[in-house]
């Protein structure tokens, strides 16, 4: 009876984890592509946010040929202004990467713009929350509100 407690226990410990934890990566399709969207920190939070964008051709091969444009904001609201913003991107080793600024609690969304050599143009959008203040849990102090120049 003992070990079958302790067993429900570990099993209700572990999904608690597995379900508070936010993911970090995303994947979706963008036409033949399978493209990923990598918050590094291993978590989103408010505030600056490197990420990383992996792009595979249908054969797995990574694509590093490929201009990549990113475009992130929140959705419309209702008698809100649009929230939307740039960040540019570099290719380093075989991935792109950039910082992008989540200055509020909300649904956001990062569109990548993917321009491949012989001009076909390809979007993969990735949708996910941002809901907690990483900084000021962190730090005790309020860093989740800066704002960036990449306004649109």
């Amino acid at each position: 009876m003992k070990k079958l407690i302790m067993s429900l226990l570990c099993i209700l410990l572990a999904a608690s984890f597995a379900y508070a934890a936010e993911p970090s990566s995303f994947k979706t399709a963008a036409g033949d592509l399978n493209v990923e969207l990598i918050f590094e920190e291993g978590h989103i939070h408010l505030g600056k946010n490197h990420v990383s964008i992996i792009i595979r051709n249908a054969s797995g091969n990574m694509v590093k040929d490929a201009s990549v444009k990113l475009e992130y904001g929140m959705p419309p609201m209702k008698n809100a202004a649009p929230v939307n913003y740039r960040a540019r991107t570099e290719f380093k080793g075989e991935e792109y990467e950039a910082e992008v600024n989540l200055p509020m609690k909300g649904n956001w969304f990062v569109d990548a713009k993917i321009l491949m050599p012989e001009g076909k143009v390809l979007n993969a959008r990735f949708d996910f929350p941002v809901t907690e203040d990483y900084h000021k849990e962190k730090n005790g102090h309020d860093h989740g509100h800066e704002h960036d120049n990449d306004h649109k």
